[in-house]
């Protein structure tokens, strides 16, 4: 009866050590899993932040004249008008610009998508007062006047133009002179 007692106790004691390795083994996957999370979320941010918007030109692309057609990706633009006002302490300059969905897919044109470069490499975000487009299905047309308030000091002014909602360092720009 004593051997039995020990040998229950015994097997009691063993699966309470298989429980207790089993808890800790679980808590070990967790606790990677939770790691390996973070880090790829760290990551990510770390890349975005390296890949960031850049609508700055290269030295080798070409920039367009108001008046003139140019392609970016799915949608074909013009910008058929641009104005300055002058202001006290800073100017405001309106670009009026019509696109066209020339590709299968839609496409969405909205504030963020169209900026003003300087010649000090600035880049102004547009006003709330602008009109957009917004989004466009296959062979359909629209137009923008898009508002921007910028320095008495920027010249020189380049409006650029992109169809990826999302610039992580990758989407297509083309550039037109405003003179």
């Amino acid at each position: 009866m004593k051997e039995m007692k020990l040998l229950e106790h015994k097997v009691k004691e063993n699966s309470e050590k298989q429980n207790e390795k089993r808890t800790n083994k679980e808590i070990q996957t967790a606790l990677l899993k939770i790691i390996t999370t973070a880090i790829v979320i760290l990551c990510l941010l770390y890349m975005c932040k390296e890949m960031g918007e850049n609508p700055l030109p290269t030295k080798n692309q070409t920039s367009h004249k108001v008046n003139e057609f140019f392609i970016v990706d799915d949608g074909k633009f013009i910008v058929t008008d641009f104005q300055k006002y002058l202001g006290d302490g800073s100017d405001v300059i309106s670009v009026t610009f019509e696109v066209e969905n020339i590709g299968k897919k839609e496409i969405t044109i909205g504030s963020g998508m169209v900026k003003v470069i300087d010649n000090k490499k600035r880049v102004f975000e547009s006003d709330w007062d602008s009109t957009w487009p917004g989004s466009l299905n296959p062979g359909i047309k629209g137009s923008g006047k898009v508002r921007f308030e910028i320095p008495k000091d920027a010249s020189e002014l380049l409006v650029s133009f992109r169809t990826d909602m999302f610039d992580f360092g990758g989407a297509d720009y083309a550039y037109v002179k405003l003179e």
